[in-house]
């Protein structure tokens, strides 16, 4: 049996509401993914993956394929 439940299903909380659970704490504000992809050259990402952190989040891009980010 375990101490603690992390509900990864969204802000229906869809988890919690089908074990019936009373107590829900939120330690994050409401967090957005988008992803996409994007064609062209940058030698800086043809060897290793880059995280960027910046006012409004952070950016993580990646070499794909020839091209490809």
């Amino acid at each position: 049996m375990s101490s603690f439940l992390i509900d990864g299903t969204g802000r229906q909380h869809w988890l919690a509401k089908k074990l019936q659970l009373i107590q829900m704490d939120t330690y994050s504000p409401q967090l957005i993914a988008r992803y996409g992809y994007v064609q062209g050259k940058c030698h800086l990402l043809d060897d290793e993956p880059a995280i960027v952190a910046d006012h409004e989040g952070w950016t993580w891009t990646a070499k794909i394929g020839a091209g490809m980010y």
